[in-house]
């Protein structure tokens, strides 16, 4: 089932038609609490980002909890009366308690290593400190105790105490999935939306649930257009091992990207597949890093398109010079922030969501920071030039009539 949030028609509601093509963006807000830097004090400044974008359709990833898509929501509605969020729903493993004591407790366990090494830390600082310094006894859990392993990645957010609470609990099994089983995701629009479903992964997630929203409104040139708001999974194999059904967190990723394929197929000649995919194919040229390049380069076999900036300027979305990466040292540039089009070109392609801003803390007043760890993408889509006609060469045995001179009769 949809939360579907449609304001009625009313007049003057805007509805953006313009004859130029329709615009696209996509942005990870990165509103992570416990795990993406100074989530709380970024989130109203990402609200007044969103409330000034003049895109006609916006996918928002990563608004994880009901209170930030909550506040998320209402306050954008009068820029955006059309909304999809999908229901958030619970899923808890199998078997109760989802971890032994003896998977945790003891010497070379993770709750030994936890308040060993990262004893005096808390919040987005503990859970840094937990993956750096914790990692190869989380490995040995995943080898050992994959449920255990997987029900603890998905504590992520959540106190220490409540995390092992839930855990250890004999009378339910835990939360299989981080922020209690929301894929993140919302679709922005001030266009009517048609057709709304969602595409599921959850079959084929690990840690966070994966999911598309798709939806149908009138695109380029007034003609029908597929819209897909996704976020897929992440290769987090420098923070955790995984835990999953396939090979890896890529291999994962994968999966969703083939089903993606396999859904859009049918449907409209016009489709836009955008969101973050956290692939990234290698360009060594403009310094951009790989990511599961695989899911990347299957999409563009499918006959997809990958937009690029129209100015030829900084393509990366994960980037080095982010402030929220920068201050964990992450020297990675990749592009996991993608629109791909079929039926469709771009006139105009950008990089949005890069201007530092700064935000209050308990320990500083003014902090300088990014609006998230990622940077959003946005390009306006019009219906692309029709072919050019082929040229027909002349029969064998024929000649091409001659030229008559100017001025002359013909």
């Amino acid at each position: 089932m949809l939360i579907l949030l449609i304001a009625a028609a009313l007049a003057g509601e805007p509805t953006s038609d313009r004859a130029d093509g329709i615009t696209i963006e996509t942005f990870n807000t990165g509103l992570a609490h416990g795990y993406v830097d100074l989530a709380s004090a970024r989130a109203p400044l990402i609200i007044d980002a969103i409330q000034r974008s003049d895109a006609d359709v916006l996918c928002l990833q990563e608004v994880w909890t009901k209170r930030d898509r909550a506040t998320l929501l209402n306050a954008v509605n009068a820029q955006f009366p059309h909304q999809v969020a999908p229901n958030i729903v619970v899923q808890r493993s199998d078997t109760a308690p989802s971890c032994k004591r003896s998977d945790l407790f003891g010497e070379g366990k993770f709750l030994h290593c936890m308040s060993k090494k990262c004893g005096d830390t808390s919040g987005d600082e503990r859970t840094d400190c937990i993956i750096e310094k914790c990692n190869t006894v989380l490995n040995d859990l995943k080898n050992d105790k994959p449920g255990c392993a997987q029900a603890l990645f998905a504590q992520v957010g959540r106190s220490t105490l409540g995390a092992l609470m839930a855990l250890i609990s004999p009378f339910r099994g835990a939360k299989t999935f981080a922020y209690d089983g929301s894929s993140g995701l919302i679709l922005l629009s001030k266009r009517p939306l048609q057709n709304v479903s969602t595409l599921d992964f959850t079959d084929i997630s690990t840690l966070n649930r994966r999911q598309a929203l798709v939806a149908e409104l009138h695109g380029a040139d007034g003609e029908p257009m597929r819209v897909y708001c996704m976020h897929l999974t992440a290769n987090l194999d420098n923070q955790a091992p995984y835990p999953g059904p396939f090979d890896s967190w890529s291999a994962e990723n994968m999966q969703q990207v083939s089903r993606l394929l396999d859904h859009a197929k049918q449907g409209p000649t016009q489709v836009v597949l955008t969101g973050d995919f956290n692939c990234s194919e290698p360009d060594s040229t403009n310094g951009i890093d790989a990511e599961s390049p695989q899911s990347c380069a299957a999409i563009r076999n499918a006959s997809f398109v990958d937009i690029q900036p129209s100015d030829g300027a900084a393509r990366c979305t994960w980037c080095a010079d982010n402030l929220i990466n920068a201050s964990e040292n992450d020297s990675t540039n990749s592009t996991l922030d993608h629109i791909f089009v079929r039926g469709l070109a771009a006139s105009d392609a950008r990089r949005v969501y890069d201007t530092p801003v700064s935000v209050n803390t308990s320990k500083s007043p003014q902090t300088s920071t990014s609006l998230s760890d990622h940077f959003g993408f946005r390009a306006t889509l019009v219906a692309p030039p029709p072919p050019a006609p082929e040229e027909v060469e002349p029969e064998a045995g024929s000649e091409a009539a001659p030229p008559v001179p100017a001025g002359e009769p013909e």
